[in-house]
């Protein structure tokens, strides 16, 4: 009898936890208070800035001059001998396609003015603006700048009201900040990342571009991502996304960001198309905290050259100084004083406290114009060609040979007949046709005169190699 009590017992309480249990799970855990918050707190991110993010689309017209594969036979005795009276193709043709680029941007006001990166738009014809309800417009660059890789683009006639970011401030960050980065990468639509600030204040050179205090991220970015807005966990911009350091083109985790300060400050010269900066005139790098015993300064900027006749030059600056302040701003870093300067309005008369000898002075000095400096060289931009006489910041960039003459090809767009003809970037021209190139009036004459005749040959020199290239025109 006790037995089977026993069994009739068990056998309800199991009928019991397959009645029950179930139901429990059905229920699901607990989610901690704070949790829920922040997810809730994600989710008002994206639902407020989602909408000022855009997809920007770019396009130009190539042209491609295939030249005759026969060319350097034409007058051969031999080649002539055997061929005369064949017709080959005529040459040169010209293949034209379509070039397109994918990356983004965000709306800063409500009348269509949207801000992105120089190097998505450079160089293309089209731009068109899709917006976050899918609708495509026409967009016009008003102002690009190339050194602070930062472009403004207006939205042509938008059918639709638009909603501008809120812009925050890149002065008071920290690491380990929460921010999230909203893009279009790889051109799969509008998505959102999250991520921490890794680090502050990074110097990056990319594709041979020079950046300067940028905020590392490991939010992830990538190709597309470009000119997308980096946020903090109120939503607000607080930098560009700008680059990756990646051993291919995908994230690995290392996202950087220009801060948003740079770009409040540039946004009313890029409305006006034109972006003018400061002038010191020397060539810097960071002390670090074991110079100290040697320079007498623990951090600043260690002056390692003094360009001739600049403002620092005239105003008595002297190799080994060190510059802790310019007026009454700390200099903590070699970044400091670029963006100082930079963003000092030229002809303003700015006081500098340098460590010169172990002791503190002050010097003042007018700051110049970038845009009239040595290192903004003489420069031509035609036939889709960029060529700068050598300066020593060029020389150092492109490491040309100290005895070498020329001028310097600093860009080359693909639909050039330079640029099918083999030119590229950091090539020096030193002989076009018969005739020497030692600066870039005597380039813009040559070419000139080459034209005369529908085709140039141009001498290059490329690292230790000599090449001379057939330009058709």
């Amino acid at each position: 009898m006790r037995w089977r009590i026993a069994l009739m017992v068990l056998l309800a309480a199991t009928i019991g936890l397959l009645v029950f249990y179930p139901l429990k799970l059905q229920s699901g855990p607990q989610i901690p208070s704070g949790v829920q918050e922040f997810e809730n707190a994600l989710v008002e991110i994206a639902k407020r800035v989602e909408p000022s993010v855009v997809n920007i689309s770019a396009e130009k017209t190539e042209k491609v001059t295939v030249p005759s594969p026969f060319e350097e036979f034409e007058n051969d005795p031999f080649f002539q001998r055997f061929f005369r009276g064949f017709q080959f193709p005529s040459f040169p043709r010209e293949q034209v396609y379509r070039r397109r680029t994918l990356g983004s941007g965000f709306i800063v006001s409500s009348n269509g003015y949207v801000l992105t990166n120089a190097h998505v738009v450079e160089g293309f014809d089209q731009v068109t603006v899709i917006t976050h309800s899918g609708a495509s417009y026409k967009g016009k660059v008003v102002g690009r700048d190339e050194r602070s890789d930062l472009a403004l683009v207006k939205i042509e006639n938008p059918g639709e009201p638009l909603q501008p970011v809120v812009l925050g401030t890149s002065s008071n960050l920290q690491v380990g900040q929460i921010v999230a980065a909203f893009g279009n990468p790889f051109g799969v639509g509008q998505s959102m990342t999250l991520g921490i600030i890794s680090a502050l204040n990074r110097s990056q050179v990319v594709e041979e571009k020079s950046y300067f205090n940028l905020i590392q991220t490991d939010a992830a970015l990538n190709p597309g991502n470009s000119g997308g807005p980096l946020v903090n966990i109120k939503g607000e911009v607080i930098g560009i996304n700008v680059a990756i350091a990646s051993p291919g083109a995908f994230n690995v985790g290392v996202g950087f960001a220009i801060p948003i300060d740079i770009a409040k400050k540039l946004l009313p010269q890029l409305e006006k198309g034109k972006v003018t900066r400061g002038y010191l005139g020397v060539k810097i790098q960071s002390v670090t905290p074991d110079m100290k015993a040697v320079y007498g300064a623990g951090e600043g900027a260690l002056v390692v050259e003094v360009i001739p006749n600049s403002p620092a030059d005239k105003a008595g600056i002297k190799e080994g100084d060190i510059i802790t302040r310019v007026d009454n701003k700390p200099i903590h870093t070699d970044a400091d004083l670029v963006e100082t300067v930079a963003f000092t309005s030229p002809g303003t008369r700015v006081t500098l406290t340098v460590i010169r000898d172990k002791k503190e002075i002050k010097i003042p000095v007018t700051i110049g114009s970038y845009e009239e400096s040595p290192e903004a060289s003489p420069s031509s931009e035609k036939e889709g060609i960029k060529v700068e006489n050598i300066t020593p910041q060029l020389r150092e960039r492109y490491r040309i040979p100290s005895d070498q003459e020329g001028v310097v090809v600093t860009r080359v767009g693909v639909d050039s007949p330079f640029y099918s003809a083999g030119i590229r970037e950091g090539d020096v021209v030193y002989r076009v046709n018969d005739k020497k190139v030692r600066n870039v009036s005597e380039f813009n004459s040559a070419i000139a005169e080459a034209k005369k005749i529908g085709r140039a040959y141009i001498w290059v020199r490329r690292g230790s190699d000599t090449y001379m290239l057939t330009v058709y025109f």
